[in-house]
């Protein structure tokens, strides 16, 4: 569950132009796409965590 908060509060601070890439990469991609995998978040999870 922690996760999808992780991720929820990952996609929520988007600008306009990543709002648009993550939306064009789901349509595309469909099931192969994977936020849990994109450098983006996994950059955010890692930032998060140093934070602590």
């Amino acid at each position: 569950m922690k996760n999808n908060k992780n991720m929820e509060e990952y996609i929520k601070n988007f600008n306009e132009k990543e709002k648009k890439a993550y939306e064009i990469a789901k349509n595309h991609l469909k099931s192969s796409f994977n936020i849990e995998k994109s450098v983006g978040y996994i950059n955010y999870t890692n930032s998060k965590q140093s934070k602590k």
